[in-house]
């Protein structure tokens, strides 16, 4: 729905009804997932309809909308998922020696040892506290980064090999992107080359994720000469396969509702963003311009995975509470809709209400009916007024 288009017709009709916008909240997941006080949810995807969670100390669990429950006999922890096809892949942390560096394969019957052994894995350093942090497929060949390590499956040795190094952000046009600190590495498979970032006198990202087809990075950056003290920066940049550009305003140092974006996570066509305002951490849905804030205050534990399932956004991670509410490692939001409480000659009933293309009322959307704004954020509740026939039942 066009909720611009929607405010005009308020000028063309005159019977129109009031409504308070009620924010939602994140609520718990069921019993949530991991036993013991070292377990966490360290990654999510989805794979045959259904939403996947693991971690350290965790076997890979399955939620169907409703319940949690172990995801196939044999189910290893996992620190990286790769759903590929009927295919999905594991990889874990090395607790238990060379043996637990294996990366296993679903073939939606059976796990097996992707490589056939632990021989295949020799090129893979052992230590108890590496794991496995991404696994994707480029020009179709098998590639792992763990604890920083990029390793590359070679058919012809029937081994994995290394290919350098760097936190895995995404693929370009068949090339991978990895960050190093300031430094971003493009590798097609074979050559590795360095990324101009000159223009920026700061680049310090603190997050990299490559969403519809462009780099995004969050952090703090500075675009120009040299500057001191920096009294200005970006949170946000993003590079299109050939160029950088600043997507967002510049954010002011003295500004104390200043908004500083320290996670990305690319989900099911979202890009959610976890990032600092005033001192608290807040979850986001970011549309290209800006970020709508998905419920309170997460609190002091930031979320290690994110997913969409079910027009639902889950956060999984290490805490027994998130937004304030009593959970198990993970939590869950509505996506694209809240509710509101319609009132009018009519009577009252509930309704559901889309903005902005989808993203949610419940974080922050400002709309304008001939010049004037209306801020909907965070718990606040503003009233407003629109005609009868934009409400969806």
């Amino acid at each position: 729905m066009n909720f611009k288009r929607t405010m005009a017709k308020a000028m063309i009709f005159s019977a129109a009804i009031a409504i308070a916008v009620q924010a939602q909240n994140w609520t718990a997941v069921g019993e949530g997932v991991g036993t013991g006080g070292s377990a966490s949810v360290d990654v999510m995807t989805t794979y045959k309809n259904v939403l996947l969670a693991a971690g350290r100390y965790q076997s890979i669990q399955q939620w169907d909308g409703t319940a949690w429950a172990d995801f196939a006999t044999g189910s290893p922890s996992a620190t990286a998922l790769l759903a590929d096809g009927d295919t999905l892949y594991a990889g874990g942390q090395f607790t238990g020696g060379d043996a637990a560096k294996v990366i296993r394969m679903y073939d939606g019957t059976a796990w097996s040892t992707f490589g056939g052994g632990v021989s295949a894995y020799d090129s893979v350093a052992w230590n108890t506290n590496n794991n496995y942090s991404a696994i994707f497929k480029l020009n179709n060949v098998l590639h792992a980064v763990y604890s920083g390590s990029l390793v590359r499956w070679n058919e012809a040795t029937h081994k994995f090999s290394k290919a350098g190094g760097g936190t895995f952000a995404g693929i370009i046009n068949n090339k991978a992107y990895l960050i190093s600190q300031s430094i971003i590495t493009v590798y097609d498979g074979s050559r590795r080359d360095t990324l101009d970032t000159s223009g920026y006198s700061l680049f310090q990202p603190l997050s990299a994720k490559v969403f519809n087809g462009e780099l995004y990075l969050s952090g703090y950056f500075k675009k120009g000469p040299a500057v001191d003290p920096i009294t200005t920066y970006h949170t946000l940049v993003k590079f299109d396969g050939t160029s950088f550009s600043e997507p967002a305003a510049e954010v002011s140092v003295s500004d104390p509702e200043k908004k500083t974006i320290t996670g990305l996570f690319p989900a099911a066509g979202q890009l959610l963003a976890v990032y600092v305002e005033k001192g608290a951490n807040y979850v986001g849905a970011y549309n290209g311009t800006s970020l709508s804030r998905l419920g309170d205050t997460i609190g002091t534990r930031v979320p290690n995975a994110m997913a969409v399932y079910n027009n639902e956004v889950y956060a999984g991670g290490f805490f027994s509470t998130f937004a304030g509410v009593a959970t198990n490692n993970v939590a869950k939001i509505g996506l694209g809709s809240v509710g509101i409480r319609v009132s009018g000659k009519s009577g009252s009933r509930k309704a559901g209400f889309r903005v902005n293309d989808g993203f949610p009322i419940s974080g922050r959307a400002v709309v304008s009916d001939e010049g004037n704004l209306f801020d909907l954020a965070g718990k606040r509740v503003r009233a407003m007024t629109i005609p009868a026939e934009s409400i969806h039942r």
